[in-house]
């Protein structure tokens, strides 16, 4: 099962791929080939609080969340991905829907254990 850091570490490449899935989707068959090649050298995107539902929004908003240790927060930018970004992202997504059904179900754990032990959580 993935960490949170290793959720975090392996985001980068993931958001790289979504953006080229999107823009393969959104180019014209002729261009393709084009943006394939240069997707190999160099990956523009944008970072931080963007505004919008462009994948490339989605991920540099859910790359800002994840920096802030706020994964559900990651998790909801990146589900509402869809088509070829979506699948781009599918293996993380489920990585990171795992994490944090654990950590939930740890917390709701810890809480019955502490109200059976008599303490308040």
């Amino acid at each position: 099962m993935a960490t949170r850091d290793g959720l975090r570490a392996s985001f980068a490449p993931v958001a790289a791929e979504v953006v080229r899935a999107a823009r393969r989707a959104e180019s014209g068959e002729w261009w393709r080939p084009v943006l394939d090649a240069l997707g190999i050298f160099v990956s523009v995107r944008p970072v931080g609080e963007v505004q919008g539902d462009a994948p490339s929004a989605l991920v540099a908003r859910a790359e800002m969340r994840l920096a802030a240790g706020d994964l559900a927060g990651a998790l909801e930018a990146v589900t509402r991905l869809n088509d070829a970004s979506a699948a781009a992202a599918a293996g993380w997504l489920a990585e990171a829907r795992a994490r944090l059904r654990v950590e939930r179900a740890l917390a709701e754990l810890s809480a019955l254990a502490l109200r059976t032990s008599g303490q308040t959580p």
